[in-house]
């Protein structure tokens, strides 16, 4: 299987991870995957752009105006990002990460990553 399969793969299974989450209202699993599938999808600006759009639609489910806010910033600045080759690796895409914060990434995805 080549990188790109299981990064899609991965992540397909992060997002199915969330969903699972979100529907038993287990708020610290629906953080943890939507970071962990943010980290996966850093490579491809239109991923990296849905991934922001379902925290946007969590953090407004939960009606975290503070959280909403930070992803409008981040849907805006997700492809200049990616056209400048800034995206930082290892962030997980939620506001209480500053948008240009590198953050270790888990040994098990960079793993995929390599």
């Amino acid at each position: 299987m080549n990188k790109r399969s299981k990064i899609a793969q991965q992540l397909m299974l992060e997002i199915s991870c969330y969903t699972t989450a979100r529907s038993v209202n287990n708020h610290g699993q629906c953080l943890y995957h939507l970071g962990r599938a943010h980290i996966l999808c850093q490579n491809r600006w239109f991923r990296h752009f849905y991934i922001h759009f379902l925290m946007l639609e969590y953090a407004w489910k939960r009606r975290d105006l503070i959280e909403v806010r930070g992803q409008v910033l981040r849907l805006v600045v997700t492809i200049p990002g990616h056209i400048l080759k800034k995206v930082p690796k290892g962030n997980t895409g939620w506001s209480t990460v500053g948008l240009n914060q590198v953050l270790p990434i888990p040994s098990d995805l960079q793993n995929i990553l390599k």
